[in-house]
């Protein structure tokens, strides 16, 4: 099973098939092939740093003044949080046997089992939910006026409670790096 080795190879979109679901055919075989990997992966720290680290990092979304970091005056947010902290409760709920599927359902569980700060999972939490309502806002707006759907957002037109609740959550996401590392080797 590639939870016992190292090789990038191994990886690729190993994470997702933690995340499986019948759709058709026998759903027992499918909970039961999902359990058997599961309990496989527990407590391989190693193997789940992997699952982050072939994700990629975060761009941030900040610059060094504190100011929003964009391109033509949009932000992706998929790639300055939001797909690191789906990335990170997957592999953190992989590594410490939270078998829910939801990012929030996956934070949620390792609060319970005692992992890492409450403060540090329901802000991850927090910025989940701030990303998803501005990127569901900007591409409902962007369909309204012929522009294709995507990931980023227009800073201007957001409100300014909503770019501090943007900012807030650019900021619990810089160190999603080292706190992935830290509660992946923690009991």
């Amino acid at each position: 099973m590639a939870a016992r080795r190292s090789n990038p190879r191994d990886l690729l979109s190993v994470d997702i098939f933690f995340d499986l679901r019948a759709v058709h055919g026998d759903a027992d075989l499918a909970n039961r092939l999902r359990e058997n990997a599961l309990d496989a992966a527990k407590g391989q720290a190693a193997f789940a740093k992997l699952l982050v680290e072939s994700a990629g990092k975060i761009e941030p979304g900040l610059t060094f003044m504190r100011g929003f970091r964009t391109e033509r005056g949009r932000l992706n947010l998929k790639k300055a949080g939001l797909f690191g902290i789906v990335t990170a409760a997957r592999a953190l709920a992989i590594c410490h046997h939270v078998v829910q599927r939801s990012t929030n359902e996956r934070l949620a569980g390792l609060k319970g089992l005692g992992i890492g700060a409450e403060s540090d999972l329901d802000a991850l939490a927090e910025a989940q939910s701030v990303y998803l309502d501005l990127i569901l806002a900007q591409q409902i707006d962007d369909i309204e006026h012929g522009t294709p759907a995507s990931n980023t957002v227009a800073i201007k037109n957001l409100s300014q409670r909503d770019q501090i609740r943007l900012r807030s959550s650019l900021r619990a996401v810089e160190q999603l790096d080292q706190l992935t590392r830290d509660l992946l080797f923690k009991n």
